[in-house]
Formats: C-alpha cells, sequence, structure tokens
C-alpha cells in the first residue's frame, strides 16, 4: 500500500518498504532498504511526595511514557537529566531522577514544587529522544519545639507554652 508524506510522518511503529512498479517488466522492485518508524513518547509527570522531612521515591517518569507504544524501560531507553531542580532557600537537598526513571527526594527537601526536564532516547541507537518536565510537589513542614519557661524561685508562673516554628 502507497504511503503519502503524511501518513509516513504518522505511522505506527514498524518497518516499512519503498517499491516502484516498473510498467515494462510489468514487476514490484524493492526501491529502498526498509525504513524503521520507531514511536518514543515522554510525557509530563506530576508526583505529590507525602513528606520533605522524610523524603523517599516520589515515582518512576516512565510510567506514562511510551515507546512504540508499551512503556519503556532502562534496558530499551537512555534517560538524562536536561535541567536539574532548582534549590529552594538555598538547600542542597534537591529532588532527582535515577537511570531507571525513579524520582527520589532526599530527607529534609524544603517544601515547594520542583521542576526536572528530562529526555529519553531509543538505546541503543540515540534516537530518537523526547523531553518531558516532572513536576515534584513537597509540602511545606512545621516542626514545633517547646521552649522551656523557667523562672525564679518563688514566682508566679504564667500558663504559657511558646513554640518556635521552622517552615
Amino acid at each position: 500500500t502507497a504511503l503519502t508524506a503524511a501518513q509516513v510522518g504518522n505511522a505506527t511503529a514498524g518497518t516499512y518498504y519503498a517499491y516502484y512498479y516498473d510498467s515494462i517488466a510489468g514487476c514490484y522492485s524493492l526501491a529502498s532498504d526498509p525504513v524503521v518508524v520507531t514511536s518514543l513518547c515522554a510525557a509530563d509527570d506530576e508526583f505529590n511526595v507525602s513528606s520533605g522531612v522524610t523524603g523517599g521515591n516520589a515515582g518512576n517518569v516512565l510510567t506514562n511514557d511510551r515507546l512504540n507504544r508499551v512503556q519503556p524501560t532502562a534496558s530499551n531507553v537512555s534517560l538524562i537529566v536536561v535541567t536539574p531542580a532548582a534549590p529552594i532557600n538555598g538547600s542542597t537537598n534537591l529532588p532527582s531522577i535515577d537511570g531507571n526513571g525513579n524520582v527520589n527526594v532526599p530527607a529534609n527537601t524544603p517544601g515547594g514544587t520542583y521542576n526536572i526536564t528530562y529526555r529519553i532516547c531509543v538505546t541503543p541507537a540515540g534516537t530518537p529522544c523526547d523531553d518531558a518536565i516532572v513536576k515534584v510537589i513537597v509540602p511545606f513542614s512545621v516542626q514545633t519545639t517547646p521552649d522551656v519557661v523557667t523562672t525564679p524561685a518563688g514566682v508566679a508562673r504564667a500558663h504559657m507554652l511558646a513554640f518556635k516554628y521552622s517552615i
């Protein structure tokens, strides 16, 4: 079946052959080497972390990505970080993505929204590639520490409890 240029651009993954018809000989001949079409799509993600204090694994960016209509793995795509998460309040505790696509949030990561741009490429060819952004939302944590209030002997104590808040 002949494909138009638009159909080739939107072709599903697979191997295609180009033939031409020789009207004198009355037969079809192979016009080129096979053309392999690979479909790759990196989709944006959003993960909410339950606690920036304890950190942990937020999820995997490859879960909703597609290579020839199925979820890719670290064995058939390479993953690189194009733009890492930007620090908040100067902290070096930042979410990151490992080579398997896991989004890791270290303990004591400041609350806020972090964006990481990553790229996946088909291996071993290195192409095609596609970029996506993962948004990691870390909740603000309020840690309270009661102050110890002491009074000199014989002085009445007020009924007061003071807290220090760290956000």
